[in-house]
């Protein structure tokens, strides 16, 4: 199985990996979307790391953490 690595906002683990979008505001959730649509080759989020990374993500300083994607074949 081939997994990729992708730095993503924090407040984006409990929608990838739980599939409960309810933490998230509409703004939020049209980013992740969009995200979600410029990446279709990735599938389901399987792991992520606990440690934390503030990094700028669509132009804002965020804390992110590192997702492991399944890569669709």
């Amino acid at each position: 199985m081939k997994t990729d690595t992708v730095l993503l906002p924090a407040f984006w683990a409990s929608a990838l990996i739980n599939n409960d979008y309810s933490g998230l505001d509409r703004l939020e959730l049209s980013e992740l979307q969009a995200w979600s649509h410029d990446n279709q080759h990735l599938s389901a989020a399987l792991s992520y790391d606990i440690d934390p990374v503030c990094i700028r993500f669509n132009g804002m300083l965020t804390d992110c953490l590192a997702f492991d994607f399944h890569v669709k074949e």
